[in-house]
């Protein structure tokens, strides 16, 4: 059996309604376990109660036979199939979004997590309006700007796309396991499109279908699903309008609505918006009829789909159910699917509290949950293939809403408190989305009931694994037997007011239980000759590492990466008392000796990298932020940022780039922050386990403010530290940092200024910005130091330099040792290309010892750099072995992070405006939406996926001749990592002595890279040097008795004609003294004995990671 990971139980809050809410906040937050398979022979069942059970699940065996005492029996027939599940979730409005976005960001992963991560309801749908809905703070369209604009020239987004849903959306499919349908929906037009001229109201489309004002409109769809295909995000469905008839009985006249009749909706799609779809990039998406109350159907089907010209470009028909209690769903669902049974009907919008008369939030309702389920079922039971909920997440209000047309929610947000409560609609529907995937059908359930009536509500199906799912509902206020009979019989009993799922496999089909936990997926791998391969990864499959687990006691584990074509793989040991006597290298760890903390590793988010991410479909994309951000991947933490263009761009620009703007009114981020590095971040802040940490560098000023008014070339900026153009350019840091926050993006540190001495080179290639040392110093001082401590990023850190390490220590005397500006500063950057000119010893050790307060980290390195290097060798083993040389010798010299250039290129290491090509740990071929992992990212992974944020340097000691490099860490967790490369043509065999945890035995294997964790006691430790101190005690206790014979002896001679009448009393004093010094001896050697049997007993225990 496969056990699931344990699931965080809800933290209950009661608001004197007549159950409760589970609490969630930054810090904790209940999860689901993900759904695992129990032993053959025996089903698992999920549970939510009136009494707090909140998906609960426990576990039964399945009976041969019905029990007596049986009231219900159900039948499970998987022969007799209906129709096929689309699946569930809910609506990412305006609302919905402002509510989530005013959380913390820690407590915004949590609610998002728990809609549509593993450990959450695993919601697949999400309806999303087009333009504003009620549920928004203000009526608008994307094309208000223009009037009468049938080009639609001026159509854009509006800010609550820009910065609020779209985000969130790159952030949920990063959470996202299943893949996500949108479906969209208008609730209005611009207005000057509508009879009332207005964006509000009841009013309907100007003129008659096929004129240009229905064609405008239909190319208004267009231009949205563009502008969002643009943003990397696809949709599903659209529906050619909400409520189309519903909106004309609304009382308010500021509703946002347009009326169709059926007549009018099916030319409209006949003449303009059909057309329209076929004719674009978006023909293949799913074009949706109604989307209102259920009381319209058959008859609107029957007026839309009854015209063949129609039909062809309708997939299905969308179902509000707000009068579901005028019409019951045998008349409507079921005729409607005999009459059309190739066109499926979907639940697009449902809520609580939308009658005039109704409470609006209830915290904690039980009723309001049943009333989900209840109507779920019903419909399942009658041929809809999903449900959608309403907003995703209101305020304690039920809103906002700027019509006051408050509602309920399955999630209610108290941003004061910066919490949010999860009610039991919550709950409710995860026993459908978590349990019914897309593509699993309905079957046949039927009952034969012992009742006068049977009070369960029920629901069967079959998912796409095999796997039959049962959904029971309970509504009745006493605890009933039920049975459930096909092949295999469950039996269990369904408590009070209880609403259970009941999973089960087939006896038959023992291996559907063969799940592999935990294991990596192994490298795909390709061969390009370059003397090893690359990974190659898809859409469809990329390789995975396994979390790493410590191994069985006496055991040890090692991950090696080698030119033959490991790739960071998993081999284990036994743990040895002591080393062999023919063992020729040791590396022995001395964790009392500790040297700097590590910050991390990563890479650098430049413009190219993101315009090569975003060349792959969204599942590739979704399997590179993966590979390098999640537990599945290397777990990077570091992201360099740059703040505008560098070389690695397709353009030059700055946010400011209108001349002498000193006060930046015109500052403004560009395209390729907003719609490629902002939701690129996002999504790999989702998928990281690990907080990332961002740090931006700016290349170039404005032109206006450069002294040689361009952003290439010898150039620095204007005038002198604490003019007005030093002054604007601190306010451009704080700007870019303000902007950024915007969208949930806060950074860890800036460098003040990428490469400064290139600013100084004559005809300089790419964009720069000079300063010396001195410059730097006064600029930090006068400008930038104070800006940021003035603001509200003065917590951020500043970096120095973010150059070659040859300016070392000289730049960092100039800087750091003037008191205005180090009271600014807390490290200094350094890029690797020229290190061949200047010995690591002589610039960052003595950095270190001259300034050990200020942290060093690499901020750049990247092969393929030097004019006479090809700039992308995909399988290229030693540049891998080149970045691992470099890492280790930079960690040993107190360097605490090491970020590599560009995290992504394309198959000519570009693009880059200046044609400054060079390699990439992962390379995208976008024609064939591929990426290959080369060897550099396995050699990056030693490093970044077992030494986390916090880890130690301690000092490592080798014995005998060495040609291995080497480095050793302590962890956060008290675990010791070693990582010990080989770049020699063979095989080198050594072993790493930890006292008092062990010996491993192991080989280098030619041309690799491994890395060791092992489980320290301090414990040890102690008592070893409390050892080592009592037996220093005991030899100076000996030579002082020693000494004092000596001198006993010496004044003997001198007196060895006297007599003394007391000798036989003094030798009986002696005598007991020396017995009490034997047994301190005795003492002390027993001590000694048990600590060390203690210890030996302990090396059992002990497990090692390599």
């Amino acid at each position: 059996m496969v056990e699931a990971r344990a699931s965080q139980p809800c933290s209950p809050k009661f608001f004197n309604s007549n159950t409760m809410v589970c609490v969630c906040n930054a810090t904790y937050c209940d999860t689901v376990e993900p759904v695992s398979l129990p032993d053959v022979g025996n089903f698992v069942k999920y549970t939510t109660s009136r009494g707090g059970q909140r998906l609960e699940r426990s576990q039964g065996q399945i009976d041969a036979r019905p029990g007596a005492s049986v009231g219900i029996l159900y039948a499970y027939n998987p022969s007799v199939q209906y129709q096929y599940i689309k699946g569930f979730g809910g609506a990412l409005t305006d609302s919905a979004a402002i509510n989530i976005l005013n959380l913390s960001y820690a407590a915004q992963n949590q609610l998002l997590r728990s809609y549509f991560s593993e450990e959450g309801l695993e919601y697949n749908l999400i309806r999303f309006p087009i333009g504003c809905s009620d549920f928004s703070t203000r009526p608008y369209s994307y094309a208000d700007r223009c009037v009468d604009d049938f080009e639609l020239k001026c159509f854009e987004l509006a800010p609550e796309d820009t910065k609020l849903r779209i985000p969130l959306l790159h952030r949920i499919m990063a959470h996202a396991k299943r893949s996500l349908s949108l479906v969209s929906s208008p609730w209005t037009s611009p207005g000057w499109l509508r009879v009332n001229n207005k964006v509000l109201g009841k009013s309907k489309i100007k003129g008659e279908p096929g004129d240009r004002y229905h064609k405008t409109l239909a190319n208004y769809f267009i231009r949205f699903l563009d502008v969002y295909a643009e943003n990397n995000i696809t949709f599903w469905a659209l529906s050619s309008q909400n409520e189309p008839i519903t909106s004309l009985f609304v009382s308010r006249e500021d509703f946002p609505s347009n009326y169709f009749s059926p007549q009018q909706q099916r030319d409209f799609i006949i003449e303009d918006l059909g057309p329209a779809l076929a004719a674009s990039h978006h023909a293949d998406i799913h074009l949706i009829i109604l989307d209102d109350g259920r009381c319209h159907l058959p008859n609107w089907a029957k007026q839309v789909l009854g015209n063949s010209t129609a039909a062809a470009f309708v997939s299905g028909i969308g179902i509000h159910w707000y009068m579901d209690y005028f019409t019951p769903p045998g008349p409507t669902l079921d005729i409607t699917h005999r009459l059309y049974p190739d066109f499926f009907l979907l639940y697009t919008e449902a809520c609580n509290g939308f009658l005039d008369w109704d409470e609006k939030v209830i915290l904690g309702n039980w009723e309001r949950g049943t009333y989900y389920s209840k109507n779920i079922l019903m419909n399942l039971n009658h041929f809809v293939t999903g449900w959608i909920d309403w907003n995703l997440a209101l305020d304690m209000e039920g809103g906002p809403n700027w019509v006051d047309n408050l509602v309920d929610s399955p999630i209610i947000v108290n941003p004061l408190k910066d919490e949010f409560y999860k009610q039991p609609m919550f709950y409710h529907l995860g026993h459908f989305s978590k349990f019914i995937p897309e593509g699993s059908v309905r079957v046949a359930f039927t009952s034969k009931c012992l009742f006068i009536f049977c009070p369960l509500k029920t629901s069967a199906f079959l998912r796409p694994d095999g796997i039959a799912v049962v959904v029971v509902l309970n509504e009745v206020g006493k605890n009933l037997h039920i049975q459930e009979q096909s092949t295999f019989v469950y039996y269990n009993k369904v408590g009070f007011d209880s609403f259970p799922a009941l999973h089960r496999g087939s006896l038959q089909m023992s291996e559907r239980f063969g799940i592999a936990a935990g294991g990596g997926r192994p490298c795909s791998p390709r061969n390009f000759g370059h003397g090893s391969l690359v990974c190659e990864c898809g859409a469809d499959y990329c390789d995975t590492f396994e979390p790493v687990t410590l191994p069985d006691p006496g055991s040890f584990v090692k991950y090696e990466s080698n030119k033959a074509g490991h790739r960071v793989e998993r081999s284990e040991g036994l743990l040895l008392d002591n080393p062999p006597e023919n063992e020729n290298l040791v590396l022995k760890l001395k964790t009392s000796q500790k040297y700097q903390k590590i910050k991390g590793f990563g890479g650098a988010l430049t413009d190219s990298a993101a315009i090569n991410i975003l060349n792959l479909s969204p599942k590739s994309q979704r399997n590179l932020l993966k590979s390098y951000f999640s537990a599945e991947g290397i777990e990077y933490t570091l992201v360099r940022v740059p703040m505008a263009s560098c070389d690695f761009s397709v353009r030059l620009y700055t946010y400011a780039d209108v001349e002498n703007d000193f006060d930046l009114k015109n500052f403004s981020l560009t395209d390729e922050d907003i719609k490629m590095k902002i939701p690129i971040l996002q999504q790999a802040q989702a998928v990281a386990p690990r907080p990332l940490s961002l740090y931006a560098s700016p290349w170039t000023s404005p032109v206006w403010m450069k002294t040689n008014g361009a952003m290439t070339g010898r150039g620095t900026l204007k005038g002198q530290p604490g003019d007005r153009y030093h002054k604007t350019w601190a306010n451009y840091f704080i700007r870019f940092l303000d902007e950024y926050a915007k969208y949930n993006l806060t950074f860890w540190a800036i460098t003040a200024g990428n490469e400064p001495t290139a600013g100084d080179i004559i005809f300089y290639p790419f964009q720069c910005l000079g300063f010396s040392p001195e410059h730097q110093r006064d600029f930090i001082a006068e400008d930038l130091g104070p800006a940021l401590a003035n603001s509200s990023y003065k917590g951020i850190e500043l970096i120095i330099l973010d150059d070659q390490r040859v300016m070392l220590p000289y730049w960092a005397e100039v800087v750091l040792k003037d008191p205005k500006a180090t009271q600014y500063i807390n490290g200094i950057g350094i890029h690797w290309y020229l290190d061949f000119l200047a010995p690591i010893d002589l610039t960052l050790s003595i950095t270190h010892h001259l300034f050990p307060n200020y942290y060093l980290i690499s901020t750049e390195a990247s092969t393929g750099s030097y004019f006479w290097e090809p700039r992308v060798v995909l399988g290229g083993w030693d540049r891998g072995s080149k970045y691992s040389h470099s890492i280790l010798t930079n960690l040993n010299n107190y360097v605490t992070g090491w970020t590599d250039w560009n995290l992504v290129l394309d198959l000519e290491g570009g693009p880059n405006w200046s044609k400054n090509y060079v390699d990439s740990p992962v390379i995208v071929d976008k024609e064939k939406d591929i990426f290959y992992k080369q060897p550099m990212f396995y050699h990056m992974a030693h490093f970044s996926k077992f030494l986390p944020e916090g880890t130690q340097r301690i000092e490592i000691q080798k014995s005998g001749s060495c040609s291995l490099e080497f480095s050793a860490f302590l962890r956060p967790d008290g675990s010791a990592a070693v990582v010990v490369l080989n770049r020699s043509p063979k095989d080198i065999p050594f072993g790493i002595s930890d006292p008092g945890v062990g010996y491993v035995e192991t080989i280098a294997t030619a041309d690799s890279i491994q890395t060791t964790d092992e489980e320290e006691e301090e414990e040890e430790e102690e008592e070893e040097e409390e050892e080592e101190e009592e037996e220093e005690e005991e030899e100076e206790e000996e030579g002082r008795k020693e000494r004092k014979k000596e001198r006993k002896k010496e004044r003997k001679k001198e007196r060895s004609s006297y007599i003394n009448i007391n000798s036989r009393s003094k030798e009986g004093v002696k005598n007991r003294r020396g017995r009490r010094r034997r047994r301190r001896r005795r003492r002390r050697r027993r001590r000694r004995r048990r600590r060390r049997k203690r210890k030996k007993e302990r090396k059992k225990e002990v497990v090692i990671l390599i």
